[in-house]
């Protein structure tokens, strides 16, 4: 059930979940960097917005691609991250968590395997002490 406007409009404000992501990470942001476990949890919330962005730039640069000629140059200016390509989806997505797109994917790798020691380690309290993890 949505409420009515207090006003007593019949007009319901829409909520742009893109706006909510991007005004959580700027709230967090402002305060301290990310731990590496904060970045990995994080990526997930931003990774589809910035897919979604890509794909708009893919759609875009085809239309302009119509206007060029095979095997033009583009002008990267400000895009030029490393050597002489434009940042990709990951790139940008890991600059919203502070950190390189490598540093990232090292960063998912430690937790995940991290998560895979400490089950690891709860199976094998099982096993061992049965009544010390009851709760």
């Amino acid at each position: 059930m949505v409420p009515e406007p207090a006003n007593g409009s019949t007009t319901i404000a829409a909520v742009d979940i893109e706006r909510i992501v991007a005004g959580e990470f700027a709230e967090n942001t402002e305060r301290k960097d990310f731990t590496p476990s904060d970045a990995v949890a994080i990526k997930p919330a931003v990774e589809p917005l910035e897919k979604k962005a890509a794909e708009e730039r893919q759609l875009a640069a085809g239309e302009r691609g119509k206007e060029g000629g095979r095997g033009k140059k583009k002008n990267l200016g400000a895009n030029d991250t490393k050597g002489n390509r434009a940042p990709r989806a990951a790139d940008k997505v890991a600059k919203a968590t502070g950190m390189d797109a490598r540093t990232l994917a090292k960063a998912e790798a430690i937790v995940a395997a991290a998560e895979r020691d400490l089950s690891d380690s709860r199976d094998l309290a099982r096993t061992r002490c049965p009544d010390a993890l009851r709760g």
